[in-house]
């Protein structure tokens, strides 16, 4: 099979791909597309038989034409009915796939499944058309295997249904020779909602009916033979009250998880004998050993010995100490503690500094009242 066949005339078979195309599908080993001009293949076709022996007197070109139309390895029409087209050309579809093979060739069926079902037939090429002469192949050690076509239930199928809602599917038949065949379409086993009426499945669910699998069975003509089909499908129905019900339930359930969490917050740290160590304790506890981490910080050392009288509070003035220094270096300190605090211990702190200072103040002048 050679995509630059010709027939008699020497108009192409296959109808050209892109080249991109072509080697994609050159290097894959699955079924492939090839599309046949109808012309061009059905005249080189009608040349191979009468090379063979086969006139017009004994096989005309009718005949041939017919052979082909009802051929189970083309495809003429589309799933939507309608005759096969490629840039402006009606065509032939042809699934094949090639099969390296070094030994002997094999002309057996293999029964595989192929979209819809059937069988892939494995055949040798056995000449090559061009330029209106046939030449005879020696066996090659690649062979193609084709895709038989077989007719099948296809549409729009919707295989979930809503509760309160409508459910409409309209079958049809796909034959690959022949347009849309009318089909009688049955079921056995269907729910009570479901019925069909002028071809169409359809009916509403209700709250209380449950999934099920549907089969569907078509019985059609094809040219004067009575053909049957069936299909079989999953049907699933869901309710969308009952969806938003669970969704809400869910989210209470994650608003509640989550008010657990804040209840029981994690304690970072704590002051344990002047250190501070990591506890995992609940909300109570974490908040009574925060609280008297912050009590002890705001009693400082410094603070502890200015609100503590004794001798060492009063300035060294037998000794020759400077009254104003022992006061500016006392201010600093408030100073240096008051930038370290918070602004509510400074202002909780501020009235007891004052009135230390005008006690200190009063002393050490009275003292110098009476060295004087």
């Amino acid at each position: 099979m050679l995509m630059n066949a010709c027939d008699a005339k020497g108009d192409q078979i296959h109808q050209p791909l892109m080249a991109k195309k072509m080697q994609r599908l050159e290097a894959s080993s699955e079924f492939r597309p090839f599309k046949f001009r109808i012309q061009a293949f059905t005249n080189a076709f009608h040349d191979s038989l009468i090379q063979h022996g086969l006139t017009e007197d004994i096989l005309p070109l009718r005949k041939v034409k017919i052979y082909l139309w009802r051929h189970r390895y083309i495809s003429r029409f589309n799933e939507d009915g309608k005759k096969q087209k490629s840039k402006g050309n009606h065509v032939w579809n042809i699934e094949a796939r090639k099969i390296k093979d070094s030994g002997q060739q094999s002309s057996t069926s293999t029964p595989v499944s192929a979209g819809g079902g059937g069988s892939v037939a494995s055949l040798t090429p056995m000449s090559t058309f061009s330029g209106g002469t046939t030449s005879t192949n020696a066996p090659s050690p690649v062979r193609w295997e084709f895709r038989e076509y077989t007719s099948r239930i296809v549409g729009q199928l919707n295989k979930f249904a809503k509760v309160g809602v409508p459910y409409v599917y309209t079958p049809k038949i796909w034959d690959a020779q022949m347009s849309c065949p009318i089909a009688e379409y049955s079921s056995p086993d269907l729910p009570a909602w479901l019925l069909w009426h002028n071809g169409e499945l359809r009916g509403t669910p209700g709250p209380d009916d449950e999934s099920c699998t549907i089969t569907i069975m078509a019985k059609y003509l094809r040219e004067g033979e009575n053909c049957v089909l069936e299909m079989a499908f999953p049907l699933t129905v869901s309710d969308p009250s009952k969806e938003s019900e669970l969704q809400d339930s869910g989210d209470e359930d994650e608003d509640e998880l989550e008010d657990d969490d804040d209840e029981y917050p994690v304690a970072t740290s704590a002051m344990t004998g002047g250190s501070a160590q990591a506890v995992v304790v609940p909300a109570p506890i974490a908040t009574e050993q925060v609280m008297l981490a912050q009590a002890s910080e705001d009693v400082s050392p410094r603070r502890a010995w200015k609100t503590t009288k004794g001798p060492e509070d009063e300035p060294d003035v037998q000794n020759g100490g400077d009254v104003s220094e022992d006061i500016g270096d006392e201010d600093q300190d408030d100073d240096e503690d008051e930038e370290d605090e918070s602004p509510s211990s400074r202002r909780a702190s501020g009235g007891s500094g004052r009135k230390l200072l005008a006690s200190t103040t009063e002393r050490n002048d009275s003292k110098r009242r009476k060295q004087v």
